[in-house]
């Protein structure tokens, strides 16, 4: 079609794209309408049973090439055989707002609404029966699973309403007490949730005397496989996951280290001794000199303080106070070792400056 040449597109005006973009829903509605009604017409000849197929959304997955959900809403609408929704369709009222129609036993389409409000003013008038609050109930869960390579944790889940509300509330405002990152960098909700999560279930482990292997000052130890080369490292804690260099830094800023090398039939190959920790003495010491604050700049969080190498432990970086420096929870854990920050060493040691590490830094 000429309308959909480049050329002419880019020639017309915004409101003649918005016009034709009108044009287009209208044309579709109305094929819409059409659509519904052929397969009304499937559904009561029970053609899908016929072809063998077990439902009629199975059946439309395959001719019609469509998604679950979209099947779903075609049925739904089609098995309201409403005619004042076929009507809104041939109006040119646009589908899913018909399906949300059919969904809620309504007519009305309430056009001086956009759909996301639309969705909520139905949500809002459909009563909550005990059985739905029961059903919500039993069906509540959270699953957390590993990557198959065990770097990563996948978590997802369905809640009650009260329970989900309460726990993204909780997140949200433990995640809007998180100091922002530097450099401008800036989390989506979603990501500092995440750190809220752990933030929440960090407090919860502080205050029961976590011995977690991520406890500062808790011996952990480190199986390390002899055969990966520097480029690929590999490591795993004592019935823990497997950890990268970043981790392992982690690790060493505050705890003692049994390191195991393993062979590649996973024999032990050398077993070395832990590595000093951070003495308690100068723990505390390091804590004072910094007036019980994180020394990084503009943060005057005291929540979970924990000392730092300025120069890393795996570059040679020693336990002494001048190598040292107080950060909370969130700069220690999320700015330095999960982004891959470093201190900048010229910047005041009560206003520590972070420096972005490049693509040409030795990992940590």
């Amino acid at each position: 079609m000429d309308l959909l040449s480049t050329d002419l597109i880019t020639q017309m005006t915004g409101d003649q794209l918005d016009s034709l973009l009108e044009q287009i829903r209208t044309a579709e509605s109305r094929l819409k309408a059409i659509q519904v009604e052929l397969v009304r017409e499937v559904d009561r000849r029970q053609i899908p049973l016929g072809d063998g197929m077990r439902t009629l959304e199975d059946w439309m997955i395959g001719r019609m090439d469509l998604t679950r959900a979209s099947a779903r809403q075609l049925a739904a609408v089609a098995r309201a055989d409403s005619a004042a929704l076929d009507s809104l369709l041939a109006a040119g009222v646009s589908f899913d707002r018909v399906a949300e129609l059919a969904d809620a036993g309504e007519t009305d389409p309430h056009l001086e609404v956009d759909l996301p409000g639309l969705r909520n003013m139905l949500a809002r008038r459909t009563p909550v029966q005990r059985a739905d609050e029961q059903a919500a109930f039993d069906a509540r869960f959270l699953a957390i699973q590993p990557t198959l390579d065990e770097t990563s944790w996948n978590l997802w889940g369905k809640l009650t309403a009260l329970e989900g509300k309460q726990i993204a509330e909780t997140l949200d405002r433990v995640a809007d007490d998180l100091p922002e990152a530097p450099h401008g960098h800036r989390d989506s909700r979603a990501t500092r949730r995440a750190d809220a999560l752990f933030v929440v279930c960090d407090r919860h482990g502080a205050d029961k005397g976590d011995t977690s292997p991520a406890t500062p000052g808790v011996p952990a130890t480190v199986f390390v496989d002899a055969t990966d080369g520097p480029s690929r490292p590999g490591a795993w804690l004592a019935s823990g996951p497997r950890i990268g260099p970043s981790a392992l830094e982690r690790l060493l800023c505050g705890s003692p280290i049994d390191v195991i090398a393993l062979t590649e039939d996973g024999e032990p190959l050398r077993v070395g001794n832990a590595t000093t920790a951070i003495p308690p003495a100068t723990r505390r010491y390091v804590l004072w000199r910094d007036g019980g604050m994180c020394t990084a700049d503009g943060c005057n969080s005291s929540y979970r303080l924990q000392p730092h190498h300025i120069q890393h432990r795996t570059d040679d970086g020693n336990n002494q106070p001048d190598n040292l420096t107080s950060l909370c929870w969130y700069h220690h854990h999320v700015v330095v070792h999960g982004r891959g920050f470093r201190i900048d060493p010229t910047s005041p040691t009560r206003r520590r400056r972070f420096l972005p590490r490049s693509n040409s830094d030795p990992p940590i």
